[in-house]
């Protein structure tokens, strides 16, 4: 699956079948989860749909779209090993560190 906005892309490709023989788990030792900043919250809810239009996993959507915290809008989802991809949005006027 790759995105692509205002000339950053982003593609995530699944390991060849013959390197998959233990299956990844973002609790073991290795990668936990990536996390990017989007613009705004309309960038987060487009990416929601787009991943919801491929048939991506979504995490936490009981939590949609606050997950990350209060003051950001943000959509979890797995990869295609497994690991856990953030991508948030401060609210408009909200401070973030």
């Amino acid at each position: 699956m790759c995105f692509s906005k205002d000339g950053h892309y982003l593609c995530f490709v699944p390991a060849p079948e013959g390197h998959r023989d233990v299956p990844h788990h973002r609790c073991r030792p290795g990668l936990n989860h990536l996390a990017f900043r989007a613009d705004t919250p309309a960038d987060v809810a487009a990416l929601r749909e787009a991943l919801i239009e491929q048939g991506i996993g979504l995490l936490y959507e009981d939590r949609y779209p606050h997950a990350s915290s209060p003051d950001t809008h943000g959509v979890f989802f797995e990869g295609p090993e497994r690991f856990k991809v953030e991508v948030v949005a401060p609210i408009s006027g909200a401070v973030s560190s």
